[in-house]
């Protein structure tokens, strides 16, 4: 069994190879997870990929709320994007230098808001760059203004409302990237003032059984497929994917499209959404 999507996951080779043909955008789209404070941005002046530019996840959001880089209005994601200098055309090359959330949850972005050329994923980031014995940069990116419409698509997010309303329902699985001990409340969020445990009725898939850990890399689609399967998903059932802050969550939605999932949603407010509300249950 191969990836439903064999072109989202590059090689570095592969992508350098795409990188010169015209109309391909290479981004930096590092994220450091709590409690790891390391400044993203600063991380990138020092190196990054030639000609990259950075997607700052927490800048491009919704600021105007006390959650951690929720989605931002369409406004602002064609702005922002624009200023990257990205057109709605334009073939997409994400990388992290860090891990693989950044990358996931910058894909999961330009799914959710209608990017209509092709999004790829860079495995081992930064790292397999270098490792290939490709060439890195410093300092400021360089771009030119793009011209970026973004068109919502509702099918992509989930708010709290409607995993409220799915406990009774129960017409999608909800599926919990975090650790299997902050799953179960045995270990404490790494945010202060969160409730432990879980949303009610959700499966536990940890990111880090998704992906190669010294790599960096998705594992392959039957590996993948099966560790799914054995936390209980279900391919013909819609699937709500869930974490800490909605960074993970979209590596296992990433997870999912890789393995033909077709209906797939991130809650964006996540544990730090749910574990602050007073008014809905918590399993343990």
């Amino acid at each position: 069994m191969g990836y439903a999507h064999p072109d989202l996951l590059m090689t570095a080779q592969e992508a350098a190879t795409l990188l010169k043909q015209p109309h391909v955008k290479l981004i930096d789209a590092t994220y450091f997870i709590p409690p790891d404070t390391r400044n993203p941005y600063e991380s990138f002046i020092k190196a990054h990929l030639p000609g990259a530019v950075f997607f700052d996840i927490d800048k491009i959001s919704d600021t105007t709320v006390n959650l951690p880089h929720m989605l931002p209005s369409e406004q602002v994601f064609s702005d922002a994007v624009s200023a990257l200098g990205i057109n709605n055309q334009d073939q997409l090359i994400l990388y992290d230098a860090y891990g693989l959330a950044g990358a996931a949850r910058v894909w999961w972005t330009f799914q959710t808001f209608g990017h209509k050329g092709k999004v790829h994923i860079l495995q081992g980031g930064l790292k397999a760059w270098q490792a290939a014995g490709y060439p890195l940069e410093q300092g400021e990116p360089q771009s030119t203004r793009g011209d970026y419409q973004a068109h919502f698509q509702p099918k992509w997010v989930r708010n709290w409302q409607n995993l409220v309303k799915n406990l009774e329902t129960h017409q999608s699985q909800v599926l919990d990237a975090r650790s299997a001990e902050r799953f179960l409340g045995k270990a404490p969020e790494p945010r202060p003032g969160l409730r432990s445990g879980h949303i009610p009725d959700s499966l536990n898939l940890p990111w880090g059984q998704l992906v190669d850990l010294e790599t960096l890399s998705f594992l392959p689609a039957e590996t993948l497929l099966s560790r799914l399967e054995k936390a209980g998903i279900q391919q013909t059932q819609p699937v709500i994917c869930s974490c800490g802050s909605g960074m993970t969550a979209c590596m296992g939605a990433l997870a999912l499209y890789l393995t033909g999932h077709s209906n797939i949603a991130v809650y964006d407010g996540s544990w730090a959404e749910w574990g602050a509300l007073e008014s809905v249950p918590v399993a343990l």
